[in-house]
């Protein structure tokens, strides 16, 4: 299972790569991050991002000749079920009913929402 602690600099590369149809070369990523973020980086900066992110098991890349190519290894709703598993175990003690009772009242959820989802669910 992939770490799916990031910190805000490797959830924007992720953003950026989750948007992308093609696996992404260093300065693909470098001209997007300076683009929607308005952050200048060097390469050396994003690179250790990047391993960061390979070894945390959310990447994969290719190298060809002198480019590395970068690519997804998960989708945004596999790393949101992630992040979702690891907030349930680590502030809830994994109990279901604890977690589902404090997302309801934090995020104002109807009784009618609540009853289409498990309406979904059956």
């Amino acid at each position: 299972m992939a770490n799916c602690e990031l910190t805000k600099s490797e959830k924007e590369i992720m953003n950026i790569i989750w948007d992308a149809q093609s696996p992404l070369m260093i300065q693909e990523i470098l001209d997007e991050v300076k683009k929607r973020y308005d952050k200048e980086w060097r390469p050396q900066t994003l690179s250790s991002f990047l391993r960061s992110l390979v070894g945390k098991g959310l990447l994969d890349y290719h190298r060809k000749n002198m480019f590395s190519f970068y690519w997804s290894c998960m989708s945004r709703k596999e790393y949101a079920s992630c992040m979702q598993k690891q907030l349930l175990e680590e502030w809830f003690g994994g109990s279901r009913k604890e977690f589902l009772s404090e997302f309801v009242k934090a995020c104002n959820v109807s009784k009618e929402i609540m009853e289409e989802v498990i309406g979904e669910m059956e």
